[in-house]
């Protein structure tokens, strides 16, 4: 909630930025409405030492102005800091909401104050947030009139239609979303005929396709992979989406052994569940094990880091059990994000499938994609590296402090490092499988436009369903596949760092066997764009080389193309000192990094320059509102001393009693509300880990006004020792007392 992520503009405007750019700027739809967002979210945290809420810079500079935003901005929950100047900022709406706002008087007392200056900018923030939230209001008291006009013409009937539907559609979602890692022998799609051992508390008690916090959400219903496995196999209708349980014996087609606790915390090994799922897989009828493993939901939620990317020991003690024991392993990984899949999966299993959190048709899904009533089709968003804390280059600095957090790694983030440095990784992004091979052929690349400031370039590849060889006969899996068509640029000889190449552009085309269609894509200049610090523009490079890259993954490039483009723009001195062009022969991101399977480096001189100071002119109105970056590395060491609004309740407590109660006030009232369900023991978890990583203002929002600001300042300046400015503060003397 008061960390700082300090980054510099150059990866903020390529990296971290451009998912919002798209969607608020996106194009027509089909309809010929522009699907603009009326609502975007301010976070917790700081931005170069500005809290998101209060930060001119994104919210009026880039998302009013550049991004002619006109909607709502809202807080997070409880993530505003200082209510006036998130007003000046653009902050429309506070949240939580009361009755009366816990910043109100200080709202007030700022308009009171200097009504010439300060107090009138306030009051005109006010009018144009109260003038955007009212728009808002109206906007969507129209829609809520046009869909209850629909919703009194639907009968009960029609509702569950509508919910049928839409679970429907999630499972076809969830279809499309698995990725298969890997398919030694072709041992996907299984015969429905196989006999089937079902490992993992995953498949049955415990389905794990939510994520914690606010990612859990009220499923309409839930069906596990058990369930839907049975309904596939023994009612014969790959088609039926609802939870019909068959009646299996001991003998029957389908077993199931538990292998672990989908709640167990901690890494201890629980042998039982091993041996007894080693028994099941033993059993002299089965002919696979389809193993489920992954995160278990107490181990990653909003609220808190996850402090390593590997499985829990007992998942992977049980994986490699089964493997001992049996040849035709799959192994079904549900996570939130990527995780170590460790060698021995890799060697032992002859099928990975992917399918990190699939929604409630997700046991659906995984089914049609076992059995081939679909092929997958998912490729991987995110590289799944060899080793995380020794290969991924934000490992040195994250997560940093309490306080900050440097994104020393710049550029160097995910495949754009990974490729560039030619580090060996466990599986590329953008990989995935399916139940067929593609070629790709004729590579079309035409310049339609190069003019200076707009450039249009048109891109066609064949791709044709080719089928896949086993052992030898020629394989035919029948119904259509999807190929997703990745498209990569590559610049060559830039006068600025660039990675490797990046991806511009994709394109899923769904192919019978033998059927052959044409991917086409359109880019314009920003596809070829690099962001110039010293201009504050993107620029293309006039009469560099750009590779065009088309291909399965970041590494698995088909055809390749080059280009050249006659206009367009020189990097600015102050662009090439804040990232220098790559020696080839170093193959290393940038001059003062140290890279490679082991480390990455970037020295306090290389980092500072990225902001444009450090031996380079500086604009003292540069958005970038670091106080000086030649002062990292002492900020990075500063630790707090005294406590005040923003200071951690775990902290406070340190310091003061007072903290230590409120902690265990706050630690009650959490627990309180925890609903009896399922879920209870995970979301208990959740509480005890969050509730110190909260700061003290933050008591006063979520208290529902039983706490107030004047309360808190109160008992801060108790928690610092200040006691007689404390009583004064609470108890002021009238100005007409005499002395």
């Amino acid at each position: 909630m008061v960390v700082n992520a300090v980054v510099d503009e150059r990866s903020l405007r390529e990296l971290y930025l451009p998912a919002f750019e798209m969607s608020i700027c996106c194009r027509d739809g089909d309809d010929g409405h522009r699907n603009v967002p009326k609502v975007v979210m301010a976070a917790y945290n700081k931005v170069n030492g500005v809290y998101c809420c209060e930060h001119k810079y994104l919210l009026q500079s880039i998302l009013r102005k550049e991004w002619k935003f006109s909607g709502v901005v809202v807080s997070d929950w409880g993530a505003v800091n200082d209510r006036v100047e998130s007003l000046q900022a653009g902050m429309d709406l506070e949240m939580p909401g009361a009755s009366k706002g816990a910043f109100d008087q200080e709202v007030l007392e700022s308009i009171r104050k200097d009504p010439e200056e300060l107090g009138r900018d306030t009051e005109i923030a006010i009018d144009h947030s109260s003038s955007r939230i009212a728009d808002l209001i109206g906007e969507l008291d129209r829609s809520k009139g046009h869909a209850e006009k629909i919703g009194h013409r639907c009968g009960k009937s029609d509702s569950q239609r509508l919910f049928d539907d839409h679970n429907q559609l999630a499972r076809t979602i969830a279809q499309e979303c698995i990725v298969m890692l890997q398919n030694r022998d072709n041992l996907l799609p299984l015969p429905k005929k196989n006999n089937v051992a079902v490992i993992g508390d995953f498949a049955k008690n415990s389905p794990r396709y939510q994520g914690m916090g606010s990612a859990h959400v009220t499923s309409t219903k839930v069906t596990s992979v058990y369930s839907a496995m049975e309904s596939f196999l023994f009612d014969n209708n790959e088609d039926d989406i609802e939870n019909q349980r068959a009646k299996v014996d001991d003998d029957g087609t389908i077993f199931f052994a538990q292998g672990y606790d989908a709640d167990a915390e901690g890494d201890e090994i629980q042998l039982n569940l091993i041996d007894e799922a080693v028994e099941i897989a033993l059993k002299p009828s089965v002919d696979v094990v389809v193993l489920f493993v992954g995160l278990p939901e107490i181990m990653e939620s909003e609220g808190f880091d996850r402090g390593h990317m590997r499985l829990p020991q007992q998942h992977v003690a049980l994986a490699e059990a089964l493997i001992r024991v049996r040849q035709n392993v799959v192994i079904v990984l549900s996570n939130g994000g990527i995780v170590e899949i460790p060698q021995s999966f890799v060697d032992g299993a002859k099928s990975i499938l992917d399918g990190f959190l699939l929604g409630q048709a997700g046991g659906h899904a995984l089914v049609d994609v076992l059995f081939g009533i679909v092929s997958p089709s998912g490729k991987l968003a995110e590289t799944i590296p060899l080793r995380a804390e020794e290969d991924v280059p934000s490992s040195s600095y994250f997560p940093g402090t309490k306080d900050t957090v440097e994104y020393r790694e710049g550029l160097d983030v995910g495949y754009r490092y990974f490729d560039t440095a030619n580090i060996p990784v466990r599986f590329p992004f953008g990989h995935g499988l399916q139940y067929s091979n593609f070629r790709y052929s004729n590579l079309l690349v035409n310049i339609q436009q190069d003019n200076a400031n707009f450039k249009q370039v048109v891109v066609s590849v064949d791709v044709e369903n080719i089928g896949c060889a086993n052992k030898g006969a020629y394989s035919s899996f029948s119904k259509p596949v999807m190929e997703v068509v990745q498209l990569y640029i590559r610049p060559i000889d830039s006068s600025v760092y660039r990675p490797h190449h990046e991806l511009k552009s994709f394109s899923k085309v769904e192919l019978l066997l033998g059927e052959k269609k044409s991917a086409q894509f359109v880019l314009d200049e920003r596809s070829f764009s690099y962001y110039d610090i010293g201009m504050r523009d993107w620029v293309v490079e006039q009469s560099i080389l750009f590779e065009l890259e088309v291909g399965a993954s970041s590494r698995d490039i088909r055809l390749k193309e080059t280009i050249r483009f006659q206009t367009g723009g020189h990097p600015s001195q102050l662009a090439k000192n804040s990232y220098p062009p790559v020696i080839p022969e170093e193959q290393a991101p940038a001059t003062g990094i140290v890279s490679g399977p082991k480390s990455y480096v970037v020295d306090d001189e290389t980092f500072t320059k990225r902001f444009g100071i450090g031996g380079v002119t500086h604009d003292s109105h540069t958005p970038i509102s670091l106080t000086h970056a030649c002062d990292l590395t002492q900020q990075r060491q500063q630790r707090k001393k005294i406590v005040s609004r923003n200071t951690l309740l775990a902290d406070a407590a340190t310091v003061s009693w007072i903290a230590t109660i409120l902690m265990q006030i706050s630690l009650k009232i959490g627990v309180s509300e925890v609903k009896d369900g399922p879920t209870k023991k995970r979301e208990l978890c959740l509480i005890r880990t969050n509730v110190g990583n909260v700061c003290l203002r933050t008591l006063v929002l979520f208290s529902n006004g039983n706490l107030s600001f004047k309360l808190l300042d109160f008992l801060i300046l108790i928690m610092n020792g200040h006691y007689w400015e404390a009583a004064s503060s609470f108890f002021p003397r009238k100005q007409n007392d005499d002395i």
